[in-house]
């Protein structure tokens, strides 16, 4: 990174390594994160409760950017078309159907015995959960509309590709998790429920489906899948070092990047 514009090409794409730049980027850098421009992350951390917390902090405010996708602001003031809700649905339904396919290569790639525990147990644990939301996706016709019959948008396909291709990086695929499951996202039960009744109650050709995903959502929140699989190795294990804590934070981003392009599809398709 010869130049400032260098710097902030590589800001763009989101993780820069400090210690690779000369004192004047890095007064930059400083200047930014001042200003709350950036977040930071020492790959050397102390503790596991120091990493985690500034590692989930990271992925809650690129969860904030995932839900600044205009798709979200109609689909909560009850503005989203019929097309819309139904492919919105019909999205959930097929990452779900991706998860099992990634969940399994992630745990078939891994070597560190551990990890590989963790994985498969997370496979088992989610493995056919999309048959609980067919049901209910059912009785609203998104079968018969073609919306789950024809498959995912290409942006869904693209996450679901990306799990698998990063799958590779245990800790960036680990990562990942801290934008499915960020610590803004998670919802107790009670919560959950009142969540998906609203959006019944705000789309209510649609509420088969959004019963179905409220019951995916409890079993979820049943089986404790808000502490994801990284969580529970770095407090079993301690903090990763350099190169795991840089994975973590590059499979965190780039799931958050594909996440987003889903919502941005979505949004697209009311002004076709």
């Amino acid at each position: 990174m010869p130049t400032l514009s260098g710097l902030l090409a590589a800001l763009e794409q989101g993780i820069v390594q400090r210690e690779e730049m000369p004192s004047a980027h890095s007064r930059v850098l400083q200047t930014l994160a001042a200003e709350d421009l950036l977040a930071t992350l020492d790959p050397h951390p102390r503790t596991a409760d120091a990493f985690l917390a500034t590692l989930f902090a990271i992925c809650d405010y690129w969860v904030e950017g995932i839900f600044r996708s205009p798709f979200w602001d109609a689909f909560h003031r009850g503005q989203a078309s019929r097309t819309q809700v139904m492919q919105f649905l019909a999205q959930l339904y097929h990452r779900t159907v991706g998860a099992d396919h990634h969940n399994l290569i992630a745990a078939e790639r891994c070597g560190d015995p551990e990890v590989r525990d963790l994985l498969e147990r997370h496979y088992r644990e989610e493995f056919g959960h999309a048959a609980i939301l067919l049901k209910g996706f059912a009785k609203c016709g998104l079968a018969r509309d073609g919306a789950v019959v024809h498959g995912p948008l290409r942006s869904t396909r693209r996450l679901i590709d990306y799990m698998v291709d990063i799958s590779s990086d245990t800790m960036a695929y680990l990562g990942c998790y801290g934008i499915f499951h960020a610590p803004s996202t998670v919802r107790g039960e009670e919560q959950l429920v009142h969540q998906f009744e609203r959006f019944a109650a705000l789309y209510p050709f649609a509420t088969p489906a959004f019963d179905a995903v409220c019951q995916h959502a409890r079993l979820d929140c049943k089986l404790g899948h808000a502490e994801i699989a990284l969580e529970r190795l770095v407090r079993s294990r301690g903090c990763p070092d350099a190169e795991g804590v840089r994975s973590a934070l590059r499979g965190a981003r780039g799931a958050a990047a594909a996440f987003r392009a889903i919502f941005d599809d979505l949004s697209a398709i009311a002004e076709e």
